[in-house]
């Protein structure tokens, strides 16, 4: 029961959010992360108005997010803490090693 509230989290989020339904009624992926960045993994997926960013750090060490894709730009909360973030052409997120964000719109 330890990550109940991750998972609840996420399930609700994946129900309700129309860009990550399954197959073709959800939106595609798209890889933001700029160049150089091999630690990080981010994508967005977005279906009409519906978009949500996952950033995740995949290393023992600090990350440095940088977008680079303006499909991503815009404002986002924090599906966790509900935290307001904006991402654009000067965005830069610090992440803790294994660390992750999961914004939605």
């Amino acid at each position: 029961m330890v990550h109940q509230d991750f998972y609840t989290t996420l399930n609700k989020l994946k129900r309700d959010n129309k860009a990550l339904w399954n197959g073709g009624e959800g939106g595609e992926m798209s890889d933001i992360n700029a160049p150089g960045h091999d630690n990080l993994f981010a994508f967005l997926r977005q279906k009409g108005k519906n978009k949500v960013v996952v950033i995740i750090n995949f290393s023992d060490e600090d990350g440095i997010f940088l977008a680079n894709s303006m499909a991503a730009f815009g404002t986002y909360k924090n599906v966790f803490t509900m935290d307001t973030l904006r991402i654009n052409e000067y965005s830069q997120f610090n992440l803790k090693p294994w660390s992750y964000l999961v914004l939605t719109n």
